[in-house]
Formats: C-alpha cells, sequence, structure tokens
C-alpha cells in the first residue's frame, strides 16, 4: 500500500514540476499584476513538486519499516505471551505462570467439600441448598486473583479481546471489569491457543471449594466478616474506611489456605455454569453444570466491593444473563492439569 503511495506522489510530483517549468517566465517586473501572480503559482507548483519527489523517493524504499511499525505493539503483545519453557509440578501449592504475562496459576488439591450452605448458616438462602458433597479428584490449577486489566490489555492489543472496556478506576493491577461472560471465554480461548495449555472458567462447584480453602465456615476465615478481610461494601477495610469507593488491586487481601486472593469480595467472578434455583439434580464430580437451564442465565460468584458482607459467603450465589457489564464483575481462569502438559 505505501509503494503504490510513494509512486503516486512521485508521478504528482513530476506533474507539478513539468506544468511549473512550462509556464515560468524569468522576467516578472513590467507585468501585469494578475499574469504575475499566475506566475507565481506557477513556481510554486515547481517547488511542490521537487518536495514531492523527494518524498516519493524517501517512502518506496521504507514503507516496509513504516508499515512495521503499525504492528510493533501486536507483536509486543506477542512476545509477552510467549509460553515459557517450564516443568509444572502437580504439587499443591506450587505456583507457575506459563507465559510472562500470564496469569499466576497456583495448583489446588484434590479433595471433597460440602456444597451450599447448612441451614444454621446465617443469612442462607434456598437458593444455596440443599447442601451436598462434591468429590474433585483430579488436578486443578487456579488463578491466584482475579484477571487483571494489565494481563487483559496484552490480549487486547494483540487485537482479540475486547478494546473499549470502560473503567472509572486506573487500569493496571485493577481487576479487569465491565467484562461479560463471552468476553471472558474470549480471552480463555486466546490464552489457551497463545501458551499451547489448556485454560477455562471454573465450574460452580470448583470455585467454591476454591474459595473455602478447605474450610467449612461462612467465609474461609470464620462466621463473621470481621475487619480488612475483604473490599466489600461496610466491611470495615482499611482501603474503604467504611465507604464504598470501588475495587482495589488485585491481590490486596490475606489469601485463602489455598493461596488464592480475593476470592471473596472485590469483584464478582464468571464461572462456566448456567443458573438454577437450586442444587437438586447438581454435578457431584466438579464438572460444570450447563443442562435445563433456568432463564438463561449465567452464574457469578464471590460477591464485590458494592456488596453487602452476607453477599461474600462462600455459600452465595448470585446470576447475570450473558452479555451484562458491570464495574462489579470480572473473572478468574482455571487451567486443566494432566501428564501430556507437566
Amino acid at each position: 500500500m505505501l509503494s503504490s503511495i510513494a509512486i503516486a506522489v512521485v508521478i504528482l510530483g513530476g506533474i507539478l514540476i513539468l506544468f511549473g517549468l512550462m509556464g515560468i517566465r524569468l522576467k516578472f517586473f513590467g507585468q501585469p499584476l494578475q499574469q504575475w501572480l499566475g506566475e507565481f503559482a506557477r513556481g510554486i507548483g515547481l517547488v511542490v513538486g521537487i518536495c514531492l519527489i523527494t518524498l516519493g523517493i524517501w517512502l518506496y524504499p521504507n514503507h516496509e519499516s513504516i508499515r512495521g511499525m503499525a504492528k510493533d505493539e501486536v507483536a509486543k503483545a506477542e512476545l509477552q505471551a510467549a509460553p515459557l519453557p517450564q516443568q509444572i509440578s502437580t504439587k499443591p501449592g506450587s505456583v507457575f505462570r506459563d507465559c510472562p504475562s500470564c496469569p499466576e496459576m497456583i495448583v489446588l488439591p484434590a479433595g471433597k467439600f460440602l456444597m451450599g450452605a447448612p441451614e444454621a448458616e446465617t443469612a442462607h438462602e434456598q437458593m444455596e441448598m440443599p447442601q451436598h458433597s462434591v468429590t474433585l479428584n483430579y488436578a486443578l490449577a487456579v488463578a491466584r486473583t482475579e484477571i487483571s486489566f494489565a494481563e487483559w490489555d496484552v490480549c487486547s492489543t494483540a487485537g482479540v479481546c475486547r478494546k473499549n472496556v470502560e473503567s472509572n478506576w486506573p487500569r493496571g493491577q485493577q481487576p479487569a471489569i465491565n467484562i461479560n461472560w463471552n468476553d471472558a471465554n474470549t480471552y480463555i480461548e486466546w490464552l489457551s491457543k497463545t501458551t499451547g495449555q489448556s485454560y477455562r472458567l471454573l465450574t460452580e462447584s470448583e470455585w467454591e471449594y476454591a474459595a473455602r480453602g478447605n474450610t467449612q465456615t461462612a467465609y474461609s476465615w470464620g462466621n463473621q466478616i470481621g475487619n480488612n478481610q475483604a473490599n466489600c461494601s461496610l466491611c470495615g477495610s482499611q482501603s474503604t474506611q467504611s465507604k464504598v469507593i470501588g475495587p482495589q488491586l488485585v491481590g490486596s487481601y490475606t489469601p485463602n489456605l489455598f493461596g488464592l486472593f480475593d476470592m471473596h469480595g472485590n469483584v464478582q467472578e464468571w464461572v462456566q455454569d448456567c443458573w438454577h434455583e437450586n442444587y437438586q439434580g447438581a454435578p457431584q464430580d466438579g464438572s460444570a453444570w450447563i443442562t435445563a437451564c433456568s432463564e438463561g442465565r449465567r452464574i457469578v460468584r464471590g460477591g464485590a466491593w458494592d456488596s453487602s458482607a452476607t453477599a461474600l459467603r462462600s455459600a452465595a450465589r448470585d446470576r447475570k444473563t450473558w452479555d451484562h457489564l458491570s464495574p462489579s464483575i470480572g473473572f478468574r481462569v482455571a487451567r486443566v492439569i494432566t501428564l501430556a502438559n507437566l
């Protein structure tokens, strides 16, 4: 494209020079003003023509480097997402990244837990019942934090993820917000393709297992919200001073026993499952429940910076349409670990 423009510029410059040479007369004085101005215009045409030819001659051999400048940002994003050669351990607590800009992952232990709220739990709802046993007998790595804008922007710079994601707060290590369910899966597909690994959203049962961190209390730290444990409305955190101000930097609060940050509060997180009114017939093997869906909605978990403390309970659930955008909703990712990708 630029080479064609260069040739066109040279041709136009040649025409202007030819016009100027044919029309210029050396004697200006004694001519009528109108004729003098005409000669002057032809002289300007000659000068412009010379400049255009010079520009065209410069453009032609450099058009590839100029065009390459437009690709620099994309190439930089691809470099940041280039896989890192490494051996991944399945030992619980092992931390790794698949690329420099990839989310930091931690391996969770396989295990069994009771999903849902017991009847004795304060503020429990029918949608969180019946409490039932779920067994995860496979290795799974989970992002230690919610996906940040820094991580999201690598994907958008690569031309894959949506670029017009708005935020009223600084980006960087803030959680990526105003992300709908499809947006989250677009990022995950790009991350999987770029790294050659299998990433996905957590299932709802995996999410609750990860949030509980081997506990059965209302929160991973106990049955009371306490102070400075999470970012939510009136949670008494030092960062909010009991006032709702917005999401905090990912990883700002103490992690749970599995080494995961912000499973309670900051932003709600999309999971794979579609909405069901309760747990009657729910899977008990950690898989996603995506049949017989109610209302065509997807599930978000964890509560957010503008949620009440009860919405941050490990068992608390909420649902949104797949295209819902909110400054209170983000996501985190899981990565399947098999012998093939160790």
